[in-house]
């Protein structure tokens, strides 16, 4: 359905969340009626949201296919296709940022009314600077990190890099920055309107031309560049760093495509299903493994009469990081005559339901959350743990895991996204099915019972990612991919 027949439509959310309200505020400013939201959250069912009703997807059943059109407003895309499909609904939807994308795209000569993105840039110098995206602000995440370390890198190589906040969520900023100085440009949350913010990102992005922009993922960013391309293509470069295993970044990669100037997948799994989707942009697909600090290792492990510890760093989310399982995993530990202490790492929603479960189980002396701490200390914490626990469905290359992993703490974790080329199951660590938490506590059983083992198992796992994720190397590629003549 094309963009002009979909105005005429009323418009049904699915998604009553920050993602739907975003679509909702761009709406309301084209002047198109929404009808209601829908959600697969029956908790949300009949209350309120922006002012309109939150209904259950089994009214989707009675839509007026030929006056209505939803518009799914969630990073859950390739779910909730399937689930409209199966309802036969195809061809009734679409994602919200291919709506705005399609949007800005037939409009591309009428959204600068006052010609400041069409004006010419000021600058004389030609040394293009680094901008790198953090699309949730200053948080304890993968993205942010992986920009934070690679803005660190770059300053090494005389460059210019810039972090450009897309929040004022400032609740990890002493922890990630430690006070050193960084380049921020402004938070941009104090803008309300969808334009007025879109219009804002435009023009802290246009000061700083000629730049490489990272987006990391953001699609505001990845609009803001699509239409500074259209005005200064011979002043901005656009450098996709695709770190999610998602169907969610295959389809933002694949929408932009024709903007993105290189491509760069944190796991060789990601780039060949990246080249797979697109296939005459093979050459400009490149795989990078994230760097980590190398530090002179030396480490000891638990002795036999003491806990065995396991240690998790990562958000306490359900979706994707699949924090609810550390309880399921907690409960079989409980069931088995294992001595563990399990160390929690993380800030999310999913930290105050494990906290009242530890509670109201009086596991307090073995179960600890510790919330989030400073990146410098994560080294001496992953060197105070015996094993890396991850129970995500969907990574990239996770961050936490080769950081753990390098400080020697055995990896017993789920078969997501980059595990394979690190862990050799059985000889340096144990990779299990997502979901299935029984193997995973049968795996701590043996180490718990055979202590030796750990540090042979610790040795094989540092010398590996020691040998892959090596930053000198990396930030000589990065450059390279990224400075393409």
């Amino acid at each position: 359905m094309n963009i002009e027949e979909i105005y005429r439509k009323e418009i049904i959310i699915f998604g009553a969340s920050k993602a739907g309200e975003k679509i909702y505020n761009f709406l309301s400013e084209m002047n198109l009626k929404v009808k209601y939201f829908t959600d697969n959250n029956p908790n949300k069912w009949n209350k309120m949201f922006c002012g309109q009703i939150i209904k259950a997807p089994e009214l989707l059943y009675q839509i007026n296919k030929e006056k209505d059109y939803i518009i799914i407003g969630s990073m859950y895309v390739g779910d909730i296709s399937k689930q409209l499909d199966n309802m036969g609904l195809y061809g009734l939807y679409c994602e919200m940022n291919d709506f705005i994308y399609r949007y800005i795209n037939d409009n591309i000569n009428k959204i600068d009314p006052y010609n400041f993105i069409t004006a010419k840039t000021d600058k004389k110098s030609e040394e293009k600077k680094y901008i790198l995206s953090l699309p949730s602000g200053l948080v304890l995440g993968g993205i942010e990190i992986w920009s934070i370390n690679i803005y660190e890198l770059l300053e090494k190589q005389v460059k210019k890099p810039k972090l450009l906040s897309l929040s004022n969520n400032n609740g990890a900023k002493l922890i990630l920055l430690q006070n050193k100085k960084y380049n921020i440009l402004e938070l941009l949350d104090n803008k309300v309107g969808y334009f007025e913010r879109l219009y804002y990102i435009i023009d802290n992005i246009k000061k700083h031309l000629p730049a490489i922009v990272i987006p990391n993922a953001s699609d505001d960013i990845f609009l803001a560049c699509y239409i500074l391309k259209y005005y200064h293509s011979e002043k901005i470069k656009v450098v996709s760093v695709v770190h999610s295993d998602i169907e969610f970044s295959y389809i933002q990669n694949t929408r932009y495509e024709e903007i993105i100037d290189k491509f760069i997948c944190v796991s060789d799994d990601i780039s060949e299903k990246l080249k797979r989707r697109l296939k005459h942009r093979e050459r400009d697909i490149f795989t990078q493994i994230t760097p980590v600090r190398l530090e002179q290792y030396t480490r000891t492990y638990s002795k036999e009469k003491e806990p065995i510890k396991l240690g998790y760093v990562g958000r306490l989310e359900k979706s994707d990081k699949r924090a609810d399982r550390l309880i399921d995993l907690i409960k079989v530990l409980e069931t088995r005559d294992i001595h563990y202490q399990m160390n929690i790492v993380g800030e999310g929603n999913y930290y105050y339901l494990i906290k009242e479960y530890v509670e109201m189980e009086g596991l307090e002396k073995k179960v600890h959350l510790l919330g989030g701490i400073p990146n410098t200390l994560i080294y001496d914490f992953w060197r105070q743990q015996d094993i890396f626990i991850n129970v995500s469905d969907l990574e990239g290359t996770s961050i936490s895991m080769l950081e753990g992993l390098y400080n020697g703490a055995i990896p017993i974790l789920t078969d997501v996204s980059g595990v394979r080329k690190f862990v050799t199951h059985g000889e340096n660590g144990f990779i299990v099915n997502t979901g299935d938490i029984e193997s995973m506590v049968d795996y701590i059983e043996y180490l718990e019972q055979n202590r030796d083992a750990l540090k042979n198992f610790g040795q094989n796992i540092h010398e590996k990612v020691s040998e892959i994720c090596n930053p000198d190397k990396f930030i000589e590629e990065f450059i390279r991919i990224c400075e393409f003549d």
